[in-house]
């Protein structure tokens, strides 16, 4: 199991990372018109980026208690899958919502271990 840890952990900012692509891409193929893309190709990425670094960055002064801190990367997964497969790629809507779901898991089963281990320790 100790191998799969850093795995997730690569895993888990690669998805980050597309979370912050796919917002773009959503917001730069949105017909919106020139600055209407532009606003929401440039904005959506940046709200992310500020919700994340305030709420669940790990040196956030404020970041998100464990339950709470799931909820809300999964909210900002899942409507990244939302908006990706409504700018017409609905493929990688569902790889991006699966990829997502099961690295949010791991880090449920990963912190239940850690805790578990803390206990007995």
């Amino acid at each position: 199991m100790s191998i799969i840890k850093p795995i997730h952990l690569l895993i888990a900012f690669l998805l980050e990372v597309a979370m912050l692509f796919c917002l773009g891409y959503y917001g730069f193929h949105s017909n919106m018109g020139n600055t209407g893309e532009f606003i929401l190709g440039i904005g959506l990425p940046i709200i992310a980026i500020v919700l994340w670094g305030f709420l669940a960055a790990p040196k956030a002064k404020r970041r998100l208690p464990f339950p709470y801190l799931i909820v809300f990367k999964l909210v900002l997964f899942l409507l990244t899958a939302l908006l990706l497969y409504k700018s017409g790629q609905p493929k990688w809507a569902l790889v991006f919502a699966v990829i997502a779901i099961i690295s949010e898991s791991l880090e449920i089963i990963f912190r239940d271990k850690h805790t578990a281990e803390e206990s007995r320790g």
